[in-house]
């Protein structure tokens, strides 16, 4: 029995950033979220606390910040922010 992929459930602000985003920048996020629903305990680069009082992982991918935390109960992978970094 092969182990359930999870889902992504974005934030509308990362939604739409992605959604807005060039090709070249996109691509490797997508990438990263297409191994992230199959193997999601794969570390970030750092944690840091989000607003909810969770620890959330932050992934640095190219010139953007993703930030995200794993529901393990729901099987959901929850994005919650994503940034253009300097």
């Amino acid at each position: 029995m092969t182990p359930r992929a999870y889902e992504i459930v974005a934030a509308l602000s990362v939604f739409e950033t992605l959604r807005l985003m060039r090709r070249p920048d996109r691509r490797p996020i997508e990438a990263f979220l297409a191994t992230l629903v199959i193997r999601p305990d794969l570390s970030g680069d750092f944690q840091a606390p989000g607003e909810d009082g969770r620890a959330h992982k932050v992934k640095v991918i190219g010139r953007w910040m993703l930030s995200y935390w794993i529901d393990h109960g729901a099987h959901e992978i929850r994005l919650t922010n994503l940034e253009l970094i300097d």
